[in-house]
């Protein structure tokens, strides 16, 4: 039996996504979230998340790729910010390994990493403010984080600030050798820097044909959209509470990241 953290993206994005998982957890359905701490409906997701006491089961969502940075100096990089407000194409960049697979990799210079860094601070420190405590754990928006040379860092900076876990690689489907070999080099690292991080990362379709061993943890991603018919809906816009209740069926723990 898996030990399986189902953990909600995007807390704080606005009011009914907000709604939507605290709704999640109120049901069981969810163990998790992750919040945008540079979002207008942030404070309405902290209120939430103090009146049905979740805060402690909640991560920090990273957010360089969408809304208004904390920080200041990084308004000054081009390949981070358009005047006032992030840009989505910081995972744009590729470099082919071998001549036929590509890996998402930026190449950050040192003042780049400087200015991500403060930003980051500045994120960690707005939600220590807001929730009285350390994130569970660091995701990011848009995977922005699984930029290999960027993954290895905020790991490091984790690791600084006593936060004990990163969202991993995905590493649930199956890939070629290259992809595997080099998303498994760096969740290794991960396993090594950080108390609390976990062996598998997916989504809900990811572990359906998986066979995974007992002691096994993973994190599972979701979403709180809400579809036509009014139902709390993942990316797909299928109910998912459903989708979870079928995960859960196949005799997995649910847990958190603490």
């Amino acid at each position: 039996m898996a030990s399986i953290i189902i953990n909600c993206d995007d807390f704080g994005l606005d009011k009914e996504t907000n709604k939507n998982i605290s709704t999640l957890f109120q049901e069981g359905s969810i163990s998790s979230c992750s919040c945008l701490v540079n979002f207008p409906d942030f404070d309405h997701a902290v209120e939430l998340a103090k009146k049905f006491n979740f805060s402690d089961k909640i991560g920090l969502h990273f957010n360089i790729t969408e809304g208004s940075p904390l920080s200041k100096a990084i308004l000054n990089s081009a390949r981070l910010c358009d005047g006032e407000v992030f840009v989505k194409s910081f995972r744009k960049n590729k470099v082919l390994n071998l001549g036929s697979y590509e890996v998402a990799m930026n190449f950050l210079s040192k003042e780049d990493l400087s200015m991500i860094k403060e930003e980051f601070h500045a994120q960690v420190e707005k939600f220590i403010s807001s929730f009285g405590m350390l994130p569970s754990h660091v995701d990011s928006h848009h995977g922005s984080h699984h930029d290999a040379m960027l993954f290895v860092f905020i790991c490091s900076w984790c690791s600084e600030l006593s936060i004990n876990a990163v969202r991993p690689q995905f590493n649930l489907k199956k890939t070629n050798f290259i992809i595997k070999l080099v998303k498994t080099t760096l969740n290794i690292y991960a396993k090594i820097r950080l108390k609390n991080q976990v062996d598998f990362f997916g989504d809900l379709e990811d572990i359906k044909n998986c066979d995974l061993a007992t002691n096994a943890s993973v994190e599972l991603m979701v979403h709180a959209l809400t579809n036509k018919k009014g139902e709390i809906c993942d990316l797909d816009l299928s109910n998912l509470k459903k989708k979870i209740l079928t995960v859960m069926s196949l005799d997995h723990h649910l847990t958190g990241y603490r």
